[in-house]
């Protein structure tokens, strides 16, 4: 069982943007360059991509999917921006800490003065930007964890991150048999444009099944410390209910053998994820995720806040990316045995029902 106590979470420190994960990528490479059966390589658009394979004969071959990314601001050509999905009233009162392009923290604090819309950006106007920034995250408690939470500032995703590091160390460690890619992408809170540069270099694997593992909001969709989310769908989509009806399979099995274990199974609503992207290219997707307080740092009072997420759901999602990497039924095998259910069922129809 991958161990919560042990995970790599000092990657909760590194501040990152859209377009500007360098240093999150270097850290997250620097872990896994120590696995002797793990693959790393770069794509062309930066992307990390990690392959672990060893003796998989009869299992599922999976890929995982997590963005490095969260909403912040950039500078660009003297303009302080804001990339990511962050509404007007809890910009207001934002504080901001700048970094330089290799994502070193710069000095000081800078205060949120005003707040500029032209077209499809808003420019926020501060009190000091200092010449050397070449972005910017929210002063907000980097993390935290107590008997119950797990906070910081950005969850969403190194919630995801942070589990396939996790997945491929206890995989690597143990020497489980497994087939996992993992794909660490970048610029996801713009527009999945990391996600799209993969998908123009990924050709349709008609075994490989691909899920997004993502922090969601909570409010309107999920009960928050109820369990993981096995995610039917998103704002804009419904998943492949192939791979739904598999996660759920699995979960249920954990379920009866872990008495911890707890999940939902829900459509998450409250945005939309690199799933949507994925499918829409024609790959068999499905999506996991853990319900999120704060989403997108929005607050209580229009004041911004760090993220907050369940201890308890997120060791839920670590049991089973686990279990779905190495256990038996595929995807296929839970598909055959629904089939015979609605056979069967379909026979005692045709048998037993009469016109009226």
């Amino acid at each position: 069982m991958i161990d919560l106590l042990l995970l790599p979470k000092e990657l909760f420190s590194i501040p990152s943007v859209s377009l500007h994960e360098k240093r999150m990528l270097l850290a997250v490479e620097q872990l896994l360059s120590r696995l002797s059966s793990v693959q790393l390589h770069r794509d062309r658009w930066g992307n990390l991509i990690a392959r672990y394979r060893f003796q998989p004969k009869g299992l599922q071959p999976l890929c995982f999917i997590g963005h490095l990314d969260h909403p912040g601001v950039v500078v660009e050509k003297g303009r302080l921006l804001l990339r990511g999905g962050v509404q007007e009233e809890w910009l207001k009162k934002a504080t901001i800490r700048f970094c330089t392009q290799e994502g070193i923290y710069l000095p000081g604090k800078s205060q949120v003065q005003s707040i500029r819309k032209q077209e499809s950006e808003t420019e926020l106007l501060v009190d000091r930007l200092p010449p050397e920034a070449a972005f910017g995250v929210w002063d907000l408690c980097e993390f935290q964890e107590n008997a119950t939470t797990i906070t910081g500032r950005a969850c969403d995703d190194l919630v995801a991150v942070v589990s396939m590091v996790s997945l491929l160390q206890y995989l690597d460690r143990n020497r489980i048999p497994a087939d996992v890619e993992c794909w660490f992408t970048r610029a996801e809170e713009v527009g999945f444009w990391g996600t799209f540069g993969r998908l123009n270099e990924t050709k349709p694997n008609s075994d490989r099944i691909y899920i997004s593992i993502e922090a969601s909001q909570a409010k309107g969709f999920a009960a928050w410390g109820g369990g993981m989310v096995i995610r039917v769908g998103d704002r804009l989509s419904v998943f492949d209910s192939d791979v739904t009806r598999w996660l759920t399979d699995h979960a249920s099995h954990l379920k009866k053998e872990s008495p911890e274990f707890h999940f939902q199974r829900l459509l998450m609503g409250g945005g939309t994820c690199e799933a949507t992207a994925i499918q829409e290219a024609g790959l068999r997707t499905g999506a996991i995720c853990l319900p999120l307080k704060n989403y997108h740092n929005h607050g209580p009072s229009q004041r911004l806040a760090p993220e907050k997420v369940s201890r308890q759901d997120w060791h839920s999602l670590l049991q089973l990316i686990l279990r779905i990497s190495t256990v038996r039924p595929t995807v296929a095998q839970v598909k055959t045995n629904f089939q015979k259910i609605l056979n069967e069922r379909k026979k005692a129809a045709f048998k037993n029902l009469r016109a009226l």
